[in-house]
């Protein structure tokens, strides 16, 4: 048998054998080491994709809402942006690493030293990152795609066309035709705040279990 611990939001596949005879790793567990750092400063943003387009690197330091960094095209697009970071850290051999993004608005693929980590759509904002990390500096580069809600309202408020559908109406939860001008703005992108937490691997479920992210094999 074998224990998980799910958290609010996430699910996995469990996989099961009706023989014995099945080679597979060891189920592991993690212990929390108590070292965990928040990566504070030294943020840039650029956006990928962008409609409208938005141009240049963002030196904003801090993690924010892309909303929020004085560009007003930033508060009424739809698109995909990159946070980029580089941090330092003493790897310890035999030791994972959870990244934990905080707060994403809306999903968020992630890039360790280059290396695709994988897409985070969901809660909770977490992976395991052990793999791709040097022992000391590293690159994290984070591409947030945010929801088209600013650039539907800022649509309506200046009487833009965008309801071109053949066979589908874009109606209220009363089924009544609307307008979105009224919106406000959404938050978008990252506000984090993004920590990094090492993790002791153990086979012993008595152990202090915490959340290893990703499922649970090695």
């Amino acid at each position: 048998e074998v224990y998980m611990q799910l958290k609010p939001g996430e699910s996995v596949v469990l996989k099961t054998f009706a023989h014995d005879d099945v080679v597979v790793p060891e189920w592991m567990y993690s212990r929390d080491s108590g070292k965990e750092f928040r990566i504070t400063n030294g943020w840039s943003l650029e956006f990928m994709e962008s409609e409208p387009a938005i141009r240049g690197v963002f030196g904003i330091d801090s993690l924010m809402s892309w909303t929020e960094i004085g560009e007003e095209r930033a508060k009424r697009n739809t698109g995909t942006a990159r946070y980029r970071v580089k941090f330092t850290i003493n790897k310890v051999p035999g030791r994972e690493y959870l990244l934990n993004l905080g707060d994403v608005r809306e999903s968020a693929r992630v890039y360790v030293n280059g290396r695709e980590v994988g897409t985070l759509f969901a809660v909770p904002f977490t992976t395991r990152i052990g793999r791709y990390l040097n022992n000391g500096e590293n690159l994290l580069e984070i591409d947030v795609t945010n929801l088209p809600a600013n650039r539907i309202s800022d649509y309506d408020r200046r009487g833009v066309q965008w309801r071109i559908f053949n066979d589908i109406n874009v109606v209220d939860v009363n089924y009544q035709q609307t307008l979105y001008d009224k919106w406000e703005t959404l938050p978008s992108g990252l506000p984090g705040p993004v920590t990094v937490k090492e993790v002791l691997l153990t086979h012993d479920p008595s152990d202090s279990v915490v959340y290893l992210g990703n499922g649970f094999q090695p």
